[in-house]
């Protein structure tokens, strides 16, 4: 003679509802955060893979992985020659700084200077 066990299911189904709030919330507030506040929030959390963490935030498993690379040094050393004539002429755009580069021998085109400059923040008067 078996006897059949009906388990609680009650607390099972309440503790479900609360796991998916709980992630809802977490999914809304992710969308606000920046990428390296999401790296964080997965590091932080220890239970699951890493793919389930990062599918529960809304973050590609990619962007979880990605190193990010600085600028070169030629780059900086271009930033630096940018800024101080920027500040010597604050008057000067981006065919101006170029051409003042190519002056003291570099070979940059304008697109670089350009996203360059807007690396920096600068804007001409």
């Amino acid at each position: 003679m078996a006897v059949a066990f009906a388990p609680d299911v009650e607390p099972l189904y309440a503790a479900i509802v609360r796991l998916q709030m709980e992630n809802q919330l977490l999914k809304k507030n992710a969308a606000a955060m920046c990428i390296a506040q999401q790296r964080a929030l997965v590091q932080a959390r220890a239970e699951g893979s890493v793919q389930a963490r990062c599918q529960s935030l809304g973050l590609a498993r990619s962007s979880y992985y990605y190193q990010p690379h600085g600028e070169s040094v030629q780059n900086l050393e271009l930033m630096r020659l940018l800024d101080e004539e920027f500040t010597r002429h604050n008057f000067k755009g981006v065919l101006g700084l170029r051409d003042y580069l190519r002056q003291l021998g570099y070979a940059v085109n304008e697109k670089r200077v350009r996203r360059l400059v807007r690396l920096m923040g600068q804007e001409p008067v």
